[in-house]
């Protein structure tokens, strides 16, 4: 509430002297705190939405990050079998204990 207060201090300091009583009268001073609460929503809102684009940038940075060292875990270990399986002189199959290859 502080704020709204503020803003509208800031507003009214802004018009000419007589112009202050003039926008004192109860309608037209509800009509302008309502208009600078809408104002300083918007405000908070935009904010919130900064912040949740900054914080889901942060989690795509870390997800990203955590997809290169699985890529390289996998490359190495598919160079290792593939090593592997190629020194194999004889031929290599594999089944389960069912019988199925």
């Amino acid at each position: 509430m502080l704020s709204t207060f503020a803003a509208l201090r800031g507003i009214f300091f802004l018009l000419p002297g007589n112009a202050v009583n003039t926008y004192m009268s109860t309608g037209v001073f509800h009509g302008v705190a309502l208009l600078v609460v809408i104002i300083l929503a918007i405000f908070f809102v935009i904010g919130l939405m900064q912040l949740n684009s900054q914080m889901l940038e942060t989690e795509l940075y870390r997800e990203q990050e955590r997809l290169k060292g699985n890529e390289e875990r996998m490359r190495v270990g598919e160079e290792k079998f593939r090593s592997i399986f190629e020194s194999f002189q004889d031929l290599y199959f594999r089944s389960r204990y069912e019988g199925v290859f």
